[in-house]
C-alpha cells in the first residue's frame, strides 16, 4: 500500500469511529428503496457490530453478553440493522422489560404461551443474530397479508427480533419505529394463525395482530437474514382473504 492508501483507510477509519459515537446498529450503503438513517459504512464490520450489541446489553440491561463468538449472518446490500437475541430472552421477557422504558400495550396476556410459533427462538437456536434492512418504517412490503410475503420464500422478523430491534433504535435514538406504519411479524403467529404487529400509537408501543390474509395498506413485513434461512409458510387459521 501507498501512502496516500494508508491515509484514506485512516480517514475511513475514523468515519466509522465517529458515527459510532451516535448510532451503534452497523449500516452498510442502502440500495433499496427504503427510510433510512442518515449514516453509512462502506462495509460490514463484523467486530463493531459484535461490540455495539454487548454494549447494547450491558447498558440496557444490566446484563453481560458474550457477543464475541456469535455466528453472524452473511451481510446483503441494503440490510443496515441487526440484532444479537440471546439465549435467556423470551418475547414475553422483553415485553415486561420494554415496559418500564417505555408505555407499551399488547393485546395478549403472556406472549410466551400466545406465540405458538416462531421461526427461530433463543430456545432453539441459543444466542443468535439477524441483519434486517435500516427503516425507521415498515415500507417494502406494504399492501401484501403476511401469508402471501412468506409465500415469497423470505426471512421474516418475528415479534421478539422487532420488539429487540425497536428497542435499540429508541436506545440511541430515542425515537421509536413505524410512527407511521405497522410491522406484521410474520415470523410469529398465535394459534388461529394471526400474526402479531408492531407499531408506535402515538402514547405506546403497541403489540397486537393482524389477521393471515389480511392485506393493508399500511402493513409491511420485515424482512431479516439469519443463519437459520427462511421457513415453509404454515397452514393458518381462518382470516380475511387478501384484497
Amino acid at each position: 500500500k501507498n501512502v496516500g492508501e494508508d491515509q484514506n483507510a485512516l480517514k475511513r477509519a475514523q468515519m466509522i469511529v465517529n458515527v459510532l459515537r451516535d448510532e451503534p446498529l452497523v449500516v452498510p450503503p442502502a440500495n433499496v428503496n427504503l427510510v433510512v438513517p442518515p449514516f453509512s459504512y462502506e462495509r460490514f464490520d463484523e467486530l463493531q457490530f459484535r461490540e455495539t450489541q454487548a454494549c447494547y446489553y450491558q447498558e440496557r440491561w444490566g446484563k453481560k453478553v458474550d457477543c464475541s463468538k456469535v455466528l453472524l449472518p452473511p451481510w446483503q446490500p441494503g440490510f443496515g440493522w441487526g440484532a444479537i437475541i440471546p439465549e435467556w430472552m423470551k418475547p414475553q421477557m422483553a415485553y415486561d422489560h420494554f415496559g418500564k422504558l417505555y408505555p407499551m400495550w399488547k393485546w395478549w396476556t403472556d406472549l410466551n404461551t400466545a406465540i405458538v410459533r416462531n421461526d427461530r427462538t433463543p430456545e432453539d437456536l441459543g444466542t443468535y443474530a439477524i441483519l434486517t434492512p435500516a427503516a425507521m418504517e415498515a415500507t417494502e412490503y406494504l399492501g401484501i397479508s403476511g401469508t402471501a410475503a412468506r409465500e415469497l420464500g423470505i426471512e421474516i422478523i418475528t415479534v421478539l427480533e422487532r420488539m429487540v430491534v425497536g428497542d435499540q433504535v429508541h436506545w440511541k435514538t430515542g425515537q421509536h419505529l413505524d410512527r407511521q406504519r405497522y410491522t406484521i411479524c410474520g415470523g410469529s403467529a398465535d394459534k388461529d394463525g394471526h400474526f402479531p404487529f408492531v407499531d408506535y400509537g402515538g402514547t405506546n408501543v403497541v403489540v397486537s395482530y393482524i389477521g393471515p390474509h389480511d392485506a393493508l395498506l399500511h402493513y409491511s413485513v420485515r424482512r431479516v437474514v439469519s443463519l437459520a434461512g427462511a421457513q415453509q409458510a404454515p397452514q393458518v387459521g381462518p382470516g380475511v382473504q387478501d384484497r
